[in-house]
Formats: C-alpha cells, structure tokens, sequence
C-alpha cells in the first residue's frame, strides 16, 4: 500500500511540474520541444516540418479538443516562429481544420485568414491559393455561394501564375460547377473545358470523373441529350479506373436522371440499382437518398405503384435523416452568422480608429498649409516693398524730369546756367538712385576727367544731347565730340550704345 501511495504522489507531482513548465498534463508524447528541435533540424525540407507539425496536432487533438486548441494558439502566437511561414502557416492551418472539423466555422475562418496574411507576407502564391481554396471550402458549407466564388476565383488566379496543371484544373473545375449551378453555362463550359484538358494532362482520373459529370449536367440542362450521354458515359468508363466507388455512384445517379427526363424508364433503372448498391456498400447516404428517388419515380411512371410507394418510403425515410444533418447544418450557420456579425462590429470599430487617424492627418495638413499661408504671407509683404522702392524710383524719375524742365526755363529767361548750382543739385539725385556709379565707372576708367564723369551722369538721368551742351554752354556738335571723345575712353565700339553701358554700370 505504501509503495502504491509513493507511486501515485510520485506521478501527481510529475503531472504538476509539466503543468507549470508549459507542456500538456497528458505526459511527454505531445512534446512541442522536441518537435521544434526537429523541425529547426529540417529548415529546408517542407514536407518533413508540415509532417511534424500535423503529427503535434495530431497527438494534442487524441488527448482533447480543449488541449490542441490551447497549445497550438500558444505556438502560432509565438513570436520566435515570427520569421518562418512554414511553422507558422502550418500551425495556424492545424487550428483552421481543427475549429473546422468542430463546426466552429467563425474561428476556422479567422486561422484561415491568419494562415493567407502569413503566406502573403512571404510571397508565396502557390500557398496562399491552397488557403484561398480552405476558405472556399468553409463557405461552401455554411451556404455562402457568393464568397465561395470569389475565394475559388482567387485561387485559381494564383495558380496560373504558379503555372502548376493540377490545382489550375480543380480551381477550374469549381469555378465551373459554381457557374452551372448559376445558370451561366457558357461560362461554366469555358472554365470546365479548361479543367478537363489539364486533368487529361495530368492523368487526375477522379477529378475528370466529375468534371464530365459537370460538363454532362450543363448539356443536360440544355435538354442537350446526347451530348450529356456522351460525357456521363465518358465519366463512367473512366470512374472504373479509381479506387473510390463515389465518382461511379455519381455517375450512375447522373446516367439514370438523364435516361429518366427522356422518359426512358427501362434504361433508367438498372443506373439507380447499380447505384444504390455501391452506396449501400460503401455508406453513401446523399447516392442512397437520390436513388431511391429515381427508383420510386420510375416505378410510379411505369405503374408500379406498390414498388413506387415501397421506394418512396425510403425515400423519405433518407430524407428524413439528411434534414436532422441539415438541421444541424442551419445550427452551424447560425451560429456563423453571429460570429459573422461580431466580426463585423470589430471592423467597425476598426474603421472608426481608420478615421481617428485620418483626421489626425487632416490636422497635420492643416497646420502645413497655415504654415504655409504664413509664408505666402511674409513673400507678399516683401513684394509690397519692392513695389514701395519701384514707386520711390519713378518719384525721382518725375523729379528728374522737373528739374531738367525748370533748367530749360532758366536757360531761356537768363541766358546762362550756374553750373555749379545745378550739378550739385543733378548730383545728389544720381547718387540717390545709382550709390555705386561714379566709383564703378572711375575704378574701371581711371583716366576719365571730372567732366567726362559729369558727362556720363547727364546721359544717365536721361539729358538729351542739346540739354548737355546747354549745361557745359558749348554747342550740340562740340557736345557730340565730347560723346565720341568718352566712347573711345570707354572702349565702346562703333556699332554698340553708350547708354547701356552707364547702366550696366550703374547696376553693378
């Protein structure tokens, strides 16, 4: 008793010092340590680190749901894993089939999504479609047609650019019997045309099966006859070389609905027996369900009323516990719809911190363009004194011109001019508008006399040549040599203008 007692404690305290230190209480063989040291072992090999992962899961998932689903969170949110997509992605698609094998779509959706963003951060396109096409799946269960859709398009996208013939074909191929069951049949033929010649490419025999089911339903909604015959016994010659006996059932199934639409019951018949032993054999519920149909309907068309209501029943009877699996579907999808909603509160709520930013954006901008406004402001105030200054300019220009107006009249009342009055007086107004002229001009042209300087001022306040002479009381020709005379001083050629050159003088 005492030895028992030991062992007991012994193995409590076992499990309470795994408790503590992180792994599962269940013992040593879920052992997450040892398979991150294999999988950093086999960094390069993808298969071997996705086989790890699954072989993890699949031991967390044997000891309880409420374990795999703890411990793998603890991985996929760990952020030494944050640089490898592989364990990531491979944990985070454990835990999207894990919630989608429980029927909790909402969660299995979010692990999805979680699973593409890993993908796309890394690039890798033929990954990120193989999730695009889980998320598609989950859609398809929970009766959301249109996200299917647009998933399976994604999908199949990204495969062609990774060029690969297989998953190109049975992204193809579900787009197709998305399109037929829409009613876009020339749509649906393209894309299950396309599927058909790649699986052919590929030798994927069990794919073609159903794409030529596919492409048969198509001609048989068209009333289209024998073409549908033709690809349903297509379909049935090569469903005898797969193993699984559900393609064939299928095809069956299909084989008798179109004999039975044209009213060929003999023929009909025989497809819905065969059928419905292959899905009693092999527990095909959906295949019994519609072939008990066909049966009862055959048998009532023909007058066979007791074997008609004989299939009915169990017609119904199959109909009955497929509508308790459907029930329980619509429970699931319910459920989805809330998990839907709540989701939809978060990208609200998301969208709401979206337009917070947003306007502290908008009030970064506004505080640039008051900055702005301010400097605009400060330019147009220069610019109003460069206006004051070309309007001081013009007001010495007008008094200039009144000088030389009031020096002609002195010339003509008195006869003579006081030199030195007026050139004291025509002096201060150049050096109020041209400071540098007389020091620019004497520095370059130091062999210029006081009355040449006096000379080359006349010109540049705008003296005619008569004007001139009138100051130095010489004539307009002796006035010209005086021109000519400081030209040559200058250094002006014949061709070019002596006032320009004052001028450029002047602004220097």
């Amino acid at each position: 008793m005492k030895i028992r007692h030991k062992v007991v404690r012994c193995c409590f305290l076992q499990l309470m010092l795994l408790s503590i230190s992180g792994f599962p209480v269940f013992g040593m063989d879920c052992n997450w340590e040892e398979t991150k040291a294999r999988v950093g072992g086999n960094d390069s090999d993808n298969d071997l680190i996705r086989q790890y992962v699954k072989e993890y899961a699949a031991c967390l998932q044997a000891h309880g749901a409420d374990s795999a689903d703890h411990y793998l969170r603890t991985i996929a949110n760990d952020p030494e894993w944050g640089n490898s997509c592989l364990v990531k992605a491979s944990v985070e698609a454990e835990l999207g089939q894990f919630h989608e094998a429980h029927n909790n779509f909402a969660e299995a959706l979010y692990w999805y999504l979680r699973q593409e963003d890993t993908w796309n951060s890394c690039g890798q396109h033929y990954e990120i479609a193989q999730t695009d096409m889980a998320i598609a799946n989950l859609y398809n269960k929970v009766g959301e047609f249109s996200k299917e859709h647009h998933y399976l398009h994604k999908a199949y996208g990204l495969f062609v650019k990774t060029g690969l013939k297989q998953p190109i074909a049975t992204a193809a191929s579900r787009l197709g019997f998305y399109l037929k069951e829409n009613g876009f049949y020339d749509s649906a033929l393209l894309y299950l045309e396309e599927a058909k010649l790649l699986q052919q490419e590929v030798d994927d025999q069990a794919g073609l099966v159903y794409t030529l089911n596919h492409i048969g339903r198509v001609h048989k909604d068209r009333r289209e006859w024998v073409k549908a015959n033709e690809h349903y016994r297509e379909a049935l010659a090569r469903a005898k070389l797969v193993r699984k006996h559900h393609p064939r059932a299928w095809t069956l199934i299909n084989l008798g609905f179109l004999e039975l639409d044209q009213q060929k019951y003999q023929i009909a018949e025989p497809y819905f027996r065969q059928a419905l032993q292959l899905a009693e054999q092999n527990s095909l519920p959906e295949i019994l369900r519609l072939g008990f149909e066909g049966l009862y309907r055959t048998a009532e068309e023909t007058g066979r009323y007791e074997s008609a209501f004989h299939h009915f029943k169990k017609y119904l009877s199959m109909g009955e516990s497929m509508r308790k699996t459907e029930h329980a579907a619509k429970l699931a999808e319910a459920q989805w719809m809330y998990q839907q909603e709540l989701q939809k509160k978060d990208q609200e709520i998301k969208e709401v911190r979206y337009q917070k930013d947003r306007l502290r954006q908008l009030l970064w901008m506004l505080i640039a363009i008051t900055l702005l406004i301010g400097l605009g402001a400060v330019v147009y105030f220069q610019q109003q004194q460069l206006r004051r200054a070309a309007q001081e300019n013009q007001e010495l220009d007008t008094k200039l011109s009144h000088y030389v107006e009031r020096l002609d009249r002195q010339s003509q009342e008195n006869g003579s001019t006081d030199a030195a009055i007026q050139w004291v007086d025509i002096e201060e107004m150049v050096h109020q508008r041209y400071p540098a002229f007389k020091a620019n001009l004497l520095r370059k042209h130091p062999r210029l006399s006081e009355q040449d300087i006096r000379f080359c001022m006349l010109l540049l306040s705008s003296f005619s040549t008569k004007e001139i002479a009138g100051f130095f009381n010489i004539s307009p020709a002796s006035a010209n040599k005086s021109r000519y005379r400081i030209r040559r001083k200058l250094g002006i050629t014949t061709g070019e203008d002596l006032l320009p050159y004052l001028i450029e003088q002047a602004a220097d």
